[in-house]
């Protein structure tokens, strides 16, 4: 007995050290619930993207699914965009010539440093000590939880807020600090304090809301705009076969439990397109069913027309709000 009570004291020792080191080291934190660190995870790449461990090092090919650390920086070419995931809904989408660092990264504070291109986010707050800092060549913004895109120019940055409330201030104007709120933007030049927010234009607000539509929060095998049915039903025309024959040998390929999402453009009454697109999805799956592919590994869904990704004013904006998003299921 005296045996066993050393062991289970001893692993009680070892276990509580390798807590309190979590604890020190800010990778968890000690409160109900519980809070532990995860690393930021890629979930989206179009175009052309790129990592690195360090400022010094050799840049990598980005992939989906893969993990970030403090200190690594990422980099997108023109015309290529990056989705990043921090923490449930917190993601942020890199895009155009853009590069970020990671400087800070612990269960009580994240820290990005953006030093050219743009980034569009939905930063969200755990909790109230919780501290989220965009720093770009001329601005810091203190993030309370809000929805914010960033572009960087060469000696001025324009911060734009869709929701909540951020402090931003130039560092070298510590004492001039400007609250940015709904709905509004302003310039950070090199050698000025912030300027006065502006209310957005209508254009403004439709533009970063696509982009905040279009950020992903989970992995995505496969989006595709080429899969059609015939007019406001949910038989697959012939022509997308070979669209989801190519979408069938990916998955036989990654074995991973899929997610089936319909969108619909904006015409037509909204309760009639989230059926619609509901009925798309379940239609892929027997699609898919029908191909070998274990049902059990498919789930669906359908948003409608409540997820654009561009304008539904033109025909062009419409053909890409039509479009089937196969999501890795966590």
């Amino acid at each position: 007995m005296k045996k066993i009570a050393s062991i289970s004291l001893a692993i009680l020792a070892i276990l509580g050290g390798f807590i309190a080191y979590l604890i020190y080291s800010e990778r968890m934190m000690a409160r109900l619930p519980v809070i532990i660190k995860k690393n930021p995870k890629i979930t989206f790449i179009s175009g052309s993207a790129y990592y690195r461990t360090s400022v010094a090092g050799r840049w990598n090919q980005a992939m989906v699914g893969q993990k970030l650390q403090t200190g690594y920086e990422v980099k997108t070419d023109k015309n290529s965009q990056m989705d990043i995931r921090f923490h449930n809904d917190m993601a942020i989408r890199v895009s155009d010539n853009s590069i970020m660092k990671i400087d800070d990264l612990t269960v009580r504070k994240v820290f990005i440093n953006m030093s050219r291109g743009s980034i569009y986010g939905k930063f969200e707050k755990l909790f109230k000590e919780y501290s989220i800092n965009v720093q770009t060549p001329t601005t810091i913004a203190a993030v309370r939880g809000t929805e914010l895109g960033f572009e960087t120019g060469k000696e001025a940055t324009t911060v734009y807020s869709l929701s909540g409330i951020t402090e931003i201030y130039n560092p070298k104007f510590k004492d001039q600090r400007v609250l940015l709120s709904y709905q509004n933007k302003l310039a950070v030049k090199e050698n000025d304090p912030p300027s006065n927010p502006e209310k957005l234009t209508e254009y403004e607000v439709t533009k970063i809301r696509s982009i905040l539509n279009s950020i992903h929060t989970e992995e995505v095998l496969f989006i595709s705009y080429k899969i059609n049915f015939e007019v406001g039903s949910s038989k697959i025309l012939r022509n997308s076969y070979d669209e989801l024959d190519t979408i069938v040998q990916i998955m036989k390929e990654k074995k991973v439990r899929i997610r089936i999402e319909g969108h619909t453009d904006s015409q037509g009454p909204a309760a009639f397109n989230q059926a619609l697109s509901v009925r798309r999805a379940d239609s892929i799956k027997m699609y898919f069913v029908g191909k070998g592919i274990n049902p059990e590994l498919l789930e669906t869904a359908g948003y409608g027309l409540s997820k654009p990704i561009a304008s539904n004013k033109s025909k062009q904006g419409r053909a890409v709000n039509r479009r089937v998003e196969f999501i890795i299921a966590e």
